[in-house]
């Protein structure tokens, strides 16, 4: 077993994303997700100049503002 594959295990099944992944994952364009960041209208979790998302918490960020 490989050491990346032995931390994605320890992680389960908690996946973090950068700006370019999160865009992807949320199917909008990354420029629409920095001004999100920018006006802290989404979750992040900024780490230096790194901006990092969770993908349980941008699943419970769509969730909730989910329009019916």
């Amino acid at each position: 077993m490989t050491i990346t594959s032995q931390y994605k295990q320890a992680a389960g099944a908690r996946r973090n994303f950068t700006v370019e992944e999160a865009a992807e994952y949320l199917r909008i364009s990354e420029r629409f997700l920095r001004e999100l960041i920018a006006t802290r209208r989404i979750p992040h979790i900024r780490i230096g100049r790194r901006i990092i998302f969770r993908e349980s918490v941008l699943d419970s960020w769509m969730e909730e503002n989910a329009c019916e």
